[in-house]
């Protein structure tokens, strides 16, 4: 989920300064995994730590 966000997050900035008429919306909704990836992550490390190999 957090590789996907990062891929998504990447295309959302190249939308939003690539297409000259896209609506803030779209840009907004594509930032929206990415978020999601990231809020997963903290959680995880939250309850499950870091653990020594």
């Amino acid at each position: 989920m957090l590789v996907a966000g990062g891929v998504i997050y990447m295309l959302s900035a190249v939308v939003h300064y690539g297409v000259a008429d896209a609506p803030s919306a779209l840009i907004d909704a594509l930032a929206l995994p990415a978020t999601v990836g990231q809020l997963w992550m903290i959680g995880y490390l939250q309850l499950r730590g870091i653990r020594p190999g």
